[in-house]
């Protein structure tokens, strides 16, 4: 449960601190690992991917699935940390659903 709650806060500052990452997963857990690390982002380029490698294999990174989950939740809870496709996403899921609704 505490490994939780620290992802959960690193995501959410992270995604306080660059709107960027809020509509690029890719590029949060990037983010999230190289804060995992204490890599800059230079640091993280210069890195020897073996390195990265015994780290992911290990499971010494949070799981990129864990990582987008905990955007998706923060962003449903806290409209603030929303990106600028959130709700153009949203949108379209609601869309589909009654589409799917009126089909079935």
């Amino acid at each position: 449960m505490e490994l939780s709650k620290t992802l959960n806060q690193l995501v959410a500052d992270l995604l306080n601190e660059q709107e960027a990452l809020r509509d690029n997963d890719e590029k949060l857990i990037l983010n999230v690992w190289c804060k995992q690390m204490n890599l800059t982002k230079e640091m993280m380029l210069d890195m020897k991917f073996e390195f990265f490698v015994k780290k992911f294999v290990s499971r010494e990174l949070y799981d990129m699935e864990s990582i987008s989950r905990a955007r998706r939740k923060l962003q449903e809870t806290i409209p603030m940390l929303r990106g600028k496709t959130w709700e153009t996403r949203h949108k379209k899921e609601q869309a589909i659903r009654e589409h799917f609704r009126e089909v079935a």
